[in-house]
């Protein structure tokens, strides 16, 4: 069975808040929701890690001070 995880789970696996974890959903190399459960929207667990390992390889998780500022570098659409 899948394990499906909001915005809120999302942003505690990616040590970013859930406003920056919604700015990131709406990239559009975030993985697609699959579902809404009471108006929220809802992703697999499993493609937001990998997703997560993608962008940061060598870090992951992160562990290190300033994880959240790495994230958005490596995610901000200049």
């Amino acid at each position: 069975m899948q394990q499906l995880i909001d915005l809120t789970e999302i942003a505690e696996i990616l040590h970013v808040s859930p406003e920056r974890a919604d700015e990131l959903a709406e990239g559009v190399v975030f993985p697609p929701s699959v579902g809404d459960r009471g108006g929220e929207r809802l992703w697999r667990r499993a493609d937001v890690e990998l997703w997560a390992r993608a962008i940061r390889p060598r870090t992951w998780p992160p562990d290190l001070v300033g994880a959240r500022d790495e994230v958005e570098y490596l995610t901000r659409q200049d």
